[in-house]
């Protein structure tokens, strides 16, 4: 079996289909999870505390499964994995869903509480993907971000992301 696919046949893997061959894959671990069913769940909320808005949501993937690499051509190809999709998608829906306005027009300050399910998982992991999902709801571009408080805690059988923006 050879380890290179054409382009043609990355992009069907993106869509979802099948291709005439199979990539290589350097990185696993790709387990599936249905966001949409988590997001569904009625504990994800927005409290209102001090007249800043706190938006709770699931935890995402982390960056080490957020990533696929192939080689294409003998050429390493960098994509969003399918799990970082769903959770982009899913996140962004129920962000709405909580009534989460962009900030168009000012630079924004993001504080993120992290409270993870387990003693493993990187805050630093975590930022980003979340970030992302939040791209085009709660800011328009990643340029408006010009600072970010994070906190990691442990909350065992609780994990969460909750999240504040604010113009500056």
């Amino acid at each position: 079996m050879s380890n290179k696919i054409t382009i043609a046949d990355l992009r069907k893997l993106q869509a979802g289909q099948k291709g005439s061959e199979k990539p290589k894959k350097v990185h696993s671990n790709d387990k599936k999870v249905d966001y949409w069913a988590i997001c569904a769940d009625p504990k994800w909320k927005v409290e209102t505390s001090f007249g800043i808005a706190n938006y709770t949501f699931p935890v995402p993937p982390s960056a080490n499964e957020y990533w696929r690499s192939f080689v294409v051509n003998n050429k390493v190809r960098v994509v969003l994995s399918a799990k970082a999709k769903s959770y982009k998608e899913a996140v962004a829906d129920l962000a709405r869903r909580l009534k989460m306005l962009p900030v168009k027009t000012h630079n924004v300050a993001v504080t993120i509480h992290y409270f993870r399910n387990q003693a493993s998982g990187d805050l630093d992991n975590r930022i980003k993907v979340m970030m992302d999902a939040l791209r085009g709801v709660a800011f328009d571009d990643d340029k408006q971000v010009v600072e970010i408080h994070a906190r990691r805690f442990d909350d065992k059988g609780n994990g969460r992301i909750v999240i504040s923006v604010l113009p500056v």
